[in-house]
């Protein structure tokens, strides 16, 4: 699959303003290239395997979204948030916005390439999935492309035979990255344990295990030597 967009989720008609620190040129609205290639087989009634890699490009935006689009918000709810941020009285950089204060966005708001590569293997009930994604891109005031590069695993268990609608299951997730303005990579990393029940296809329910540290933060930022762990039950209504 391959396809070509304007690029834009807010597009616009009015004439740039803004320079592009890169060109000293004012900013185009370049057309955002994306594609997939992916082989999926049912190797046995037991056995499935599938292999996918996708990639994004976008040379020039008025504001790509690519990673700071998603309107899901925050999965944690403010757990590394400061008492005033949280209460929402507060906006003063990119970790201050409530919906996303659980979240690492790069900012890769003016120039953005990114490769995503998957791996999906399912024997009887249990499953593997792995990601490994690489991105690079800058702000319109950068000169020079910043990068992130993220591995996550998913090891999950889901029984009985043929029904599976319960599951235990382990994740691990590592992200390195380099913040606007900071020349030191970041790394965040994540490990959590987990067991739920579909209760009908539609709803879910589970309880489990997070913890998750922050390494490399400069020392004026909140998330500096942040760390947190605990439970969490939760449940969704999915359509």
């Amino acid at each position: 699959m391959g396809g070509i967009t304007n690029g834009e989720l807010d597009p616009t008609v009015i004439a740039a303003t803004k320079i592009n620190a890169a060109t000293g040129q004012p900013n185009n609205y370049d057309p955002a290239f994306h594609g997939k290639i992916g082989y999926d087989k049912q190797l046995s009634s037991d056995f499935r395997v599938r292999i996918t890699a996708s990639g994004y490009t976008d040379q020039s935006a008025n504001s790509n979204t690519l990673f700071g689009g998603d309107r899901t918000g925050s999965h944690y709810y403010d757990v590394m948030s400061s008492q005033s941020i949280a209460n929402g009285t507060t906006l003063n950089d990119e970790n201050d916005y409530n919906a996303f204060s659980g979240r690492y966005n790069p900012g890769f708001t003016e120039q953005v390439q990114t490769f995503m590569g998957n791996l999906f293997l399912k024997y009887k009930g249990l499953q593997f999935f792995g990601t490994y994604e690489m991105a690079q891109g800058r702000e319109i005031t950068e000169v020079t492309d910043r990068k992130a590069t993220q591995y996550a695993g998913d090891l999950v268990y889901r029984f009985p035979a043929k029904k599976e609608n319960f599951w235990v299951g382990v994740r691990y997730n590592a992200l390195t990255a380099t913040m606007f303005g900071d020349p030191n990579a970041i790394t965040i990393q994540r490990e959590a344990a987990s067991a739920g029940w579909f209760v009908t296809k539609n709803i879910m329910m589970k309880a489990e295990y997070v913890n998750q540290i922050y390494l490399n933060y400069p020392n004026a930022n909140i998330l500096n030597g942040g760390r947190f762990d605990g439970y969490m039950l939760e449940a969704s209504i999915g359509f």
